[in-house]
């Protein structure tokens, strides 16, 4: 029997824009505000709000109703540390969840200096948000997109040997995009942002899911060991599938196949997937 969804979420990088390109396709654009009138989605981003917002804001223009899509569209951020819904009635964004940083601020501050410190030379921007920090390398817009990889690999190394010793309990967790690395709570990751989509939903919207919230399809393209999408697209949580990456020693996640059996990675992957799987119409 084929399995019906109830909603979507999505890694941005390589999932909804062309990896090391900055914005979603217009086609893309178009089959997600077609569907997000029919089903709430998110985001589940390494960026704070204001970033991913950037990404996604020129989508709504494309629904039939856009602030009907805005409000059916979530943003679980900083890696699924804080998400966020839009209230139509302020016409602002209101938090609806937040794990705490497991340090005060002021050793926040302390450790974001050490580990920009120890990374001086190998650097292009360094950043705090709400409650994670981020570390892009040098050159992270390189059209080269293999040496970027390697790059952000190197600070995602020297970032854990630090963390070895100033984080002996483990309460933070390293996430590496092939882009960039971020820091944050472990008990905060994007798995926990999909349970606190699914907690949203099921509140708000009277949706009702599985244990393993498997009704939610979840995209993402870096499944592989240390990939920004290893924990995302595990099979822990929502039916995760892959538009790039793939781990054939693993039942997640799940190619993506067009009609004749091509595997469809990107945009193209993602909108496939959209315009192919079975919705409910909520």
């Amino acid at each position: 029997m084929e399995r019906t969804y109830s909603a979507c979420a999505f890694d941005i990088d390589g999932t909804l824009t062309v990896r090391g390109e900055e914005y979603i396709p217009a086609f893309l654009q178009d089959v997600m505000a077609r569907s997000c009138m029919k089903i709430p989605m998110a985001v589940c981003t390494a960026r704070n709000r204001s970033l991913a917002f950037e990404k996604i804001a020129a989508m709504f223009p494309h629904a039939a109703d856009p602030t009907y899509c805005q409000i059916n569209f979530v943003f679980i951020c900083e890696n699924g540390s804080i998400g966020f819904f839009y209230d139509a009635t302020t016409k602002n964004y209101k938090e609806f969840y937040r794990v705490p940083y497991p340090y005060d601020e002021r050793q926040r501050q302390l450790l974001f200096a050490r580990l920009k410190n120890r990374l001086e030379g190998k650097l292009g921007d360094a950043f705090l948000n709400e409650i994670s920090m981020g570390f892009r390398p040098l050159d992270f817009n390189d059209a080269d997109h293999a040496a970027v990889a390697a790059r952000s690999r190197e600070v995602a190394e020297i970032i854990a040997s630090e963390l070895a010793s100033n984080d002996p309990k483990r309460t933070l967790k390293i996430g590496d995009s092939g882009i960039g690395v971020n820091v944050y709570p472990a008990d905060g990751d994007k798995v926990y942002g999909l349970k606190q989509f699914a907690a949203f939903l099921t509140k708000y919207r009277g949706i009702n899911f599985s244990e393993k919230i498997q009704e939610i399809v979840v995209v993402g393209d870096q499944p592989q060991s240390g990939g920004n999408d290893d924990v995302f697209l595990n099979g822990e949580a929502g039916t995760p599938f892959t538009v790039g990456e793939t781990n054939p020693d693993s039942l997640y996640p799940l190619p993506v196949f067009d009609k004749v059996g091509k595997i469809l990675e990107g945009p193209e992957g993602t909108a496939f997937l959209l315009d192919n799987l079975k919705f409910k119409n909520i």
